[in-house]
């Protein structure tokens, strides 16, 4: 019996660290890139949305995986993403014109790329998702 415990125990001690360890390095460098949460997207997602990004990309799909990343707020909290405001987070938000703590830094990020490209039709539906009840106009330039 105490030898099937101890095998037990062996066992557990090795596979907790692959357990703890859910959002690889790779994942969790690629979801900065893409300007996600890590840990709101696989990586065959995270991959679809580099490709969608890209020059010859589909701005549909990766706008549905961003929302996906965006309702992924269970996974990020479990990843021990707090409701605090960082830097980058902050710093984009000022460029902006908007509150940081309106907006998850996917949200933010989308919102820069429709400024540049002077879309309101985004900005109005980004606003929405994120609960602000504020014109496109005003960070339209």
């Amino acid at each position: 019996m105490l030898k099937k415990v101890v095998i037990a125990a062996l066992a557990t001690t090795i596979a907790l660290p692959a357990v703890a360890q859910a959002v690889s390095q790779g994942d969790q460098m690629l979801s900065r890139i893409e300007g996600v949460q890590p840990g709101s997207l696989s990586t065959a997602e995270l991959v679809e949305l580099s490709a969608a990004r890209g020059p010859d990309g589909d701005l549909f799909t990766a706008e549905q995986l961003v929302k996906t990343a965006d309702n992924g707020t269970a996974t990020r909290a479990a990843y021990g993403a707090s409701e605090q405001v960082s830097a980058g987070r902050a710093q984009l938000a000022a460029q902006l014109g908007v509150n940081p703590a309106d907006f998850s830094l996917s949200q933010l990020v989308r919102l820069n790329d429709a400024v540049k490209e002077n879309d309101a039709t985004t900005v109005r539906a980004i606003f929405q998702d994120a609960g602000v009840n504020a014109p496109a106009t005003t960070i339209l330039r």
